[in-house]
């Protein structure tokens, strides 16, 4: 059973819950726990997860997770076409700096290169991922979007994938390769996942 997210800005939040779910079949997720892993991991005043606030969330649930990045800086470069002034994303950076911070302290292993398809394909075969998209073409939205989707598995070209909004989806190789690097050309984000060992069972 797949949870769906229950506001537009708790996505990041609402993935690892489905995280947690594949991972130890007796938890199941609840709208406290979506907004207590958004409260814990939220970049204010914007309303967006960090990365290394997922990952600190996770270890506090106990479970191990790790980190990869193309960038550890925070990024909004688009923040004006969401209403936020230059000092939100300032404090959001300090934000992001304290997440990143802990994370380091607590020694979730976090690495900085270059994600790819390749990548991703690669770590999917041990590992359950939270991917950072471009999700306009996923969701059919007329804007690029960027959002943190689960990725399960990969098999004869097809991802599954898990998006809070929608559900359990099969998306094309092609697909995702495109979600992939319109993140970094329309969006101008980093791309940054967070991995997670499978179930033994899988």
């Amino acid at each position: 059973m797949v949870y769906l997210q229950t506001t537009p800005y708790t996505t990041a939040a609402s993935s690892l819950i489905n995280i947690l779910e594949m991972i130890n079949t007796d938890y199941e997720g609840c709208v406290d726990d979506e907004f207590d892993i958004w409260l814990n991991s939220a970049l204010l005043p914007t309303r967006a997860s960090s990365i290394f606030g997922l990952g600190l969330v996770a270890k506090r649930k106990k479970i191990e997770p790790f980190i990869i990045v193309e960038s550890e800086e925070y990024d909004f470069p688009d923040y004006r076409f969401y209403r936020y002034k230059k000092k939100d994303v300032d404090y959001a950076k300090i934000s992001s700096d304290l997440y990143k911070k802990k994370a380091k302290k607590t020694k979730i292993p976090c690495e900085v290169k270059s994600i790819d398809l390749d990548l991703i394909k690669e770590l999917l075969k041990n590992n359950y991922l939270i991917v950072r998209l471009n999700v306009k073409d996923i969701r059919g939205l007329k804007s690029n979007s960027s959002n943190y989707l689960v990725f399960k598995k990969y098999e004869e070209d097809v991802f599954t994938i898990i998006d809070p909004m929608q559900g359990e989806l099969q998306i094309k190789e092609e697909t995702v390769k495109s979600c992939l690097e319109t993140l970094e050309v329309k969006k101008r984000r980093a791309r940054k996942l967070i991995g997670f060992k499978r179930k033994l069972d899988y």
